[in-house]
């Protein structure tokens, strides 16, 4: 499913990709980057409010995280 995801991400497949990295959220919950990951595609995929818990999600998990603040941009771009 990796694999699938960059190869969605080099085609800018973003609901494609999206829609894989939900899935490895389920598979591995405890993963925060996928939470992460989830969120900005559903942004980039137009999807805004989708976006909203995966990317609260990981910053809870993370809140020190180097990204923290472009993740933090993310989520206030769904918010509106």
């Amino acid at each position: 499913l990796q694999n699938l995801k960059t190869a969605y991400l080099a085609e800018r497949e973003y609901r494609r990709g999206a829609r894989v990295t939900r899935r490895l959220t389920q598979l591995i919950p405890q993963d925060p980057t996928q939470h992460r990951d989830l969120g900005v595609l559903l942004v980039q995929a137009n999807k805004p409010g989708r976006a909203i818990d995966p990317l609260r999600a990981y910053l809870r998990a993370e809140p020190q995280a180097e990204d923290a603040r472009d993740v933090q941009k993310f989520l206030s771009r769904a918010l509106t």
